[in-house]
């Protein structure tokens, strides 16, 4: 019988950063573990190329007229971003009707997802968007467009709060 000469064992190191593992179900069972961490990832920019549907709510007026005070609104529809439609979409923003030109931010809340919006009043029903970030699936998401607006007409019993309505598209 012959002898097969062996190579010595020499370990080397590797980075971790660089290597995918993949797990079995005999790692657990056996108490193994491994906690892979990549440092350099970062989110995928969403680009934002369409956000259409409608949203109704309530916008609250402040009740010092010409202060500066901001108004805040609370509204809610169905909003479809980049094709994918979320029916149960709430929107929140506030805007400054006080300064030239009208301005504000909205925030898009749809499954567990956030979309921040800054705009501007272009007209009388319409103001111009841009996208300055998320959280979630519109995670470093960017993106600009348009909106129209409808301002309804306060209740007598309540002049603060009046109905409120935002297109997108």
């Amino acid at each position: 019988m012959r002898k097969v000469a062996r190579k010595p064992f020499a370990p080397r190191l590797e980075s971790l950063e660089s290597v995918c593992l993949l797990t079995t179900l005999a790692g657990p069972a056996l108490g193994l573990t491994a906690h892979v961490q990549n440092s350099h990832a970062q989110p995928m920019a969403v680009q934002v190329s369409s956000i259409t549907g409608s949203a109704l709510g309530t916008a609250y007026m402040p009740r010092q007229v010409g202060v500066g005070a901001p108004s805040l609104l609370a509204l809610r529809g169905a909003i479809t971003v980049n094709g994918t439609q979320y029916h149960a979409s709430t929107i929140t923003g506030k805007f400054n009707n006080t300064i030239f030109p009208p301005s504000g931010s909205l925030a898009l809340h749809a499954q567990g997802s956030e979309l921040d919006l800054s705009f501007v009043q272009t007209n009388s029903t319409h103001a111009s968007y841009q996208i300055t970030g998320g959280k979630g699936v519109f995670a470093s998401a960017t993106g600009s467009g348009t909106f129209s607006f409808k301002i309804g007409t306060p209740s007598t019993r309540n002049l603060w709060s009046v109905p409120y309505r935002l297109t997108f598209g």
